[in-house]
């Protein structure tokens, strides 16, 4: 697997007690996510949820394959975000992984986003 990442700022004000909520974190993956390299994948998000990130989009749009191991470590990865009172979502299901994910029901867990308005809405929403 190949992943790629971009930080998105909020369109608001920084919040200076915490620059990791002024931001979010975009990893673009494609290829094969499967049991090789997903241990580099989970140290990956260990550290950087042990820094403190906790806004995350896994863009999808070029992942071809995943297997359970790919889905457990998307599991993991979205409790610990949570517990830190972060979120995640995925962007650009492709069609073959929507089916896989709903068999699963992870789209139960981890909301899916089509639009990239509604990235921002989802994590920055207007307080009105």
């Amino acid at each position: 697997m190949v992943y790629k990442l971009d930080l998105l700022r909020s369109p608001g004000v920084t919040n200076r007690d915490d620059l990791n909520a002024s931001f979010v974190y975009r990893f673009h993956l494609s290829g094969n996510f499967v049991l090789e390299g997903s241990e580099e994948f989970v140290l990956l998000m260990n550290t950087l949820i042990g820094g403190g990130m906790k806004k995350v989009v896994f863009d999808l749009a070029e992942l071809k394959y995943i297997d359970s191991t790919g889905i457990g470590a998307f599991i993991g990865v979205a409790k610990q975000v949570r517990a830190k009172g972060g979120d995640l979502v995925f962007f650009e299901v492709s069609p073959p992984l929507v089916e896989i994910f709903q068999l699963v029901k992870l789209n139960d867990l981890i909301p899916f986003l089509r639009a990239e308005k509604q990235i921002l809405d989802h994590f920055f929403p207007l307080k009105g």
